[in-house]
């Protein structure tokens, strides 16, 4: 297995840039900076990230006449799946649609926060995609899981890290308040609300409304599951 020890949302999106065998660490920061990713502000937690970054690049092993542009070699094909960066070589429709997102700091922040609460990528996808008016081609399910995968990924990060990352973008609430979202319907409406309808300031009897509906529910479920095995 590959060594992938940075601990960053865009993980395999650093990985691709350093499959392409042009960039130190540096200019990877510089590159993350100028698109907006969140970068530690603590010195020495950017210095442990530019560490990190180097580290895989060391241990990188690329195979003998590695070609990315072209994966019919099937070493270098292999090697791309491995390091979990084939798609981005591939030059998949979604990949670059993903990659548009970027540069769409509204669409961007929604769907970051969306991705952070209990939803499933189809309805984050069919949200969006209603909301921003866009063609099915465009925002669709793979679409959301690359972004997901190259630029926001949760698994990259231990949960317990996660706040202090989330502390790294401006303006945070809406982030904070997802990823603090009960992990349930009520936490998958709340993130709906607030990643698209207008911000954190949730009515707060909204929520309990929800919440208390929700606990009510659930007790249900448990005594009928006692009641009628």
């Amino acid at each position: 297995m590959p060594f992938l020890g940075i601990e960053h949302p865009a993980r395999f999106y650093i990985t691709y840039l350093l499959s392409r065998r042009q960039h130190t660490a540096a200019d990877i920061i510089a590159k993350m900076t100028q698109q907006n990713m969140p970068i530690p502000t603590d010195e020495k937690d950017l210095a442990s990230l530019v560490r990190s970054i180097k580290e895989v690049q060391q241990r990188m092993l690329f195979p003998k006449n590695y070609s990315p542009l072209d994966l019919t070699h099937v070493p270098t094909a292999e090697w791309l799946r491995e390091y979990r960066i084939y798609d981005f070589w591939a030059g998949d429709p979604e990949i670059y649609f993903a990659v548009d997102i970027l540069d769409q700091p509204s669409l961007r922040r929604e769907l970051e926060v969306l991705l952070l609460g209990p939803l499933r990528m189809a309805d984050i996808a069919t949200r969006l995609m209603e909301l921003h008016e866009l063609s099915p081609r465009v925002m669709n399910v793979a679409t959301v899981r690359h972004y997901a995968h190259y630029f926001w990924n949760q698994d990259a990060v231990p949960s317990q890290h996660w706040p202090k990352m989330l502390a790294n973008i401006p303006a945070s609430e809406d982030y904070f308040s997802v990823f603090s979202a009960p992990r349930s319907q009520v936490g998958a409406s709340m993130s709906m609300y607030i990643a698209t309808r207008g911000g954190s300031g949730i009515p707060q009897e909204h929520v309990m409304f929800r919440y208390v509906r929700d606990c009510c529910f659930m007790e249900f479920i448990k005594v009928a599951a006692t009641k009628y095995p």
